[in-house]
């Protein structure tokens, strides 16, 4: 039997497995960030991700920093930068693998008061929502929520007699000498057709 036959297969076989174990591992990416805030006003950046603080910078007007990396395989790197300005602060995900592995290996973003701008797209992203911005934002929708539930539950609730005594409701002007039937039909000739009484403790 002639062994080179054999011998190209497990060379092809080989050189396939090998393609594929590269092709598994995302190629390097690289983020720059320019300040595009505007003549004279500088930017602080400060960019981490899970495993990696990559230090303040401080950019004048049209300067940038950059850094490189290799994504993970489990489609989960982030790189996430706070930005101050002129007392201001927002926070942004310079880098979501989800979000960008189809858009950029070299990610360019300019800095604008307004947001973050992919150049390559010239797409822009608004800053991320403070957690104290968002907590304000749950808060009010319930507080409002509730206060227009409670309207609500009054507008509907029917009329109620007047005259209803702690511990005992209306259960005294359902006790006099008229039948109950002709008690409660003078209830509704004077309160409307539905109407509530309260019976007992309260």
């Amino acid at each position: 039997m002639n062994p080179l036959p054999i011998t190209c297969l497990l060379h092809l076989l080989l050189l396939l497995v090998v393609t594929d174990a590269f092709s598994l591992f995302p190629k390097k990416t690289h983020v720059q960030i320019n300040n595009d805030l505007g003549s004279g006003i500088d930017l602080t950046v400060h960019c981490k991700s899970k495993d990696d603080d990559l230090g303040e910078r401080h950019l004048g007007y049209r300067n940038n920093f950059g850094f490189g990396f290799r994504p993970s395989i489990f489609q989960n790197t982030l790189f996430f930068c706070s930005f101050q300005w002129n007392g201001i602060t927002h926070r942004f995900d310079i880098y979501v693998q989800m979000r960008d592995k189809l858009l950029c290996s070299q990610c360019v973003w300019d800095v604008r008061p307004d947001g973050p701008c992919l150049t390559n797209y010239d797409l822009c992203f608004p800053w991320n929502i403070s957690l104290l911005l968002l907590f304000t934002i749950i808060l009010t929708i319930l507080v409002a929520t509730i206060l227009v539930k409670g309207n609500k539950d009054q507008q509907r609730r029917p009329s109620e007699p007047a005259g209803a005594i702690p511990l005992l409701g209306h259960l005294h002007r359902l006790g006099n000498n008229k039948l109950l039937h002709r008690t409660l039909a003078d209830m509704a000739d004077k309160y409307g057709p539905a109407f509530s009484i309260r019976l007992g403790v309260h």
